[in-house]
């Protein structure tokens, strides 16, 4: 075998394990690899968010249980995230233009926390369009509890 073919199949095989090895050691300190904007004219960009396989998932899950309980017709969740001059203006829009799937736009990690932003497609005549939907949650013991949540409309 060529010298150049066994040192393109070493550097080949190299790539194979230092790669999942280098994500698995930067899983806490950079939960998204690529942050893609396609939208580059756009206002409100619609992003496209390529994270990290070894991440801690346990703030998508708090959060995507909330997004699934709100396809559900069921705001329980984000009633008491809610400020009392908020509520009606949230629960109103959730109930007349419900959540029917998303997906992560944007994650962040900062000291005990994490925020995550979707992007969320909406019922009830709301038209083809993505819209933001933000939640902070706050982590502790390895567990994620939301803290709060925002949309727009």
């Amino acid at each position: 075998m060529p010298r150049i073919l066994k040192t393109l199949l070493l550097a080949f095989a190299f790539c194979l394990l230092a790669g999942p090895a280098i994500l698995f050691a930067l899983r806490e300190s950079k939960p998204v690899l690529i942050l893609i904007n396609p939208e580059i004219d756009a206002v409100r960009p619609r992003s496209i968010c390529i994270l990290n396989p070894f991440r801690d998932r346990s703030p998508e899950h708090s959060a995507e249980a909330c997004l699934e309980s709100m396809a559900n017709r069921n705001l329980d969740c984000i009633r008491p995230l809610l400020h009392p001059d908020q509520a009606e203006h949230f629960t109103s829009r959730e109930t007349k233009w419900p959540v029917q799937s998303w997906r992560v736009g944007r994650r962040w990690n900062n000291p005990g926390s994490v925020g995550l932003m979707y992007w969320v497609r909406r019922g009830g005549g709301y038209g083809p369009v993505e819209e933001e939907v933000y939640f902070t949650l706050e982590m502790r013991l390895g567990n994620a509890k939301l803290t709060s949540f925002d949309a727009m409309y």
